[in-house]
């Protein structure tokens, strides 16, 4: 191939350090830290047929020598749950391209039940679509009839933050 992707996942070097809870001193793994300066120095001059993506995991230190290497060499992004009025733009924009019609009050559930993750929320888009094929009109009722409720806290508690070098 031309060129290739490589993903790093669960990059350590990203994550903000956790405290100590005996002295309260920032525990910094060691084995995490190994490789920083050679990475810095490679994203100053990355080859032109890789395409180099960290997943940084739940939240990144944006403030580190190696997220700042990558702000200035390539794209820092980061991923979060769309949040209240974030997340009913999206769905009204999701809903129009579908042609559905759905009441603010079912809305609003709707997210609830999808924990405001975009992904899980297309999925059941897509079942109440194939549902309500006839009318497009999805009410409350079928948002609580039809849409997925289980441990949705748990499935995306954690936002993703994603480093992507150009």
């Amino acid at each position: 191939a031309e060129k290739k992707l490589i993903l790093v996942e669960n990059a350590a070097w990203f994550a903000t350090a956790k405290k100590n809870s005996d002295d309260g001193e920032t525990a910094v793994e060691e084995s995490s830290q190994v490789g920083i300066d050679e990475m810095i120095d490679y994203l100053k001059n990355p080859s032109p047929t890789t395409c180099l993506v960290f997943i940084g995991g739940e939240k990144i230190n944006k403030v580190k020598r190696l997220s700042k290497a990558v702000a200035q060499n390539g794209v820092l992004a980061e991923f979060a749950p769309l949040k209240n009025n974030d997340a009913v733009r999206w769905l009204d924009t999701v809903l129009a391209d579908k042609k559905l019609v759905m009441r603010s009050d079912a809305k609003k559930q709707f997210l609830f039940n999808c924990g405001y993750s975009c992904s899980f929320a297309m999925q059941e888009l897509d079942k109440l679509e194939c549902y309500k094929a006839e009318d497009r009109q999805i009410s409350l009722r079928d948002i609580d009839v039809l849409t997925c409720k289980n441990n949705w806290k748990k499935r995306f508690k954690r936002s993703m933050s994603f480093l992507k070098t150009a």
